[in-house]
């Protein structure tokens, strides 16, 4: 049985005043990875200004003064030249709450941990000059917010994790999909969402 103590829900007041506890940490390196634009990642890469890596196809969102003309007249299809030094690193927050983690022993329920988890990890990745994104899900809702570096970015991502959390214990119906496959599907979103050099965080009781 839960703890009837225990907090069921955290709103979004609370989840933005965790940006004060995240102050204290910061996120784990990682290996230098390739991106879209520049941001403040930096590479172990030593020299001059920015060091070339690759030309693929034009995304949209790539910077245009990117463009290589050559190849793009070449093959008649705009392509962006990407480098090697600074550049932002997307991360992606993957955020179950669904019925299972409607249930706590002491303290709060598990929904209200994972929000708080994905709160502190979205504040520091901003801090980090990263673009932050997510995809929030419970018994009958999945959310898809695509990274950006703005503070309204993550205000969003908070604003969706309180409105997300179930706001009873009730299992869900039968025709519902289960928690295993809301996962699959958050899974897959995050798939098509991602492109290369993202950071995905998955939050859940698996």
């Amino acid at each position: 049985m839960g703890n009837t103590d225990a907090i069921t829900h955290i709103g979004l007041p609370d989840l933005i005043r965790l940006q004060a506890d995240a102050r204290a940490l910061k996120l784990p390196s990682a290996r230098p990875v390739r991106t879209r634009q520049a941001g403040l990642q930096r590479s172990p890469q030593r020299g001059r200004g920015m060091a070339f890596a690759e030309v693929r196809l034009y995304q949209p969102g790539d910077d245009i003064r990117s463009i290589d003309w050559r190849v793009t007249a070449r093959r008649q299809e705009p392509h962006t030249k990407l480098y090697e030094e600074e550049r932002e690193r997307p991360v992606l927050l993957l955020c179950d709450l669904g019925p299972s983690l409607f249930f706590a022993s002491t303290g709060a329920f598990k929904q209200v941990r994972c929000a708080q988890i994905a709160s502190i990890l979205a504040w520091l990745a901003l801090w980090s000059g990263d673009q932050v994104g997510g995809i929030v899900f419970n018994g009958e809702t999945l959310r898809v917010l695509r990274p950006a570096r703005r503070k309204k970015s993550v205000l969003r991502l908070l604003d969706t994790l309180d409105e997300l959390q179930r706001t009873d214990n009730r299992a869900p119906e039968q025709n519902e999909p289960s928690g295993q496959s809301r996962l699959d599907m958050a899974l897959t979103e995050a798939r098509r969402v991602a492109h290369t050099g993202s950071r995905i965080f998955v939050i859940s009781d698996f």
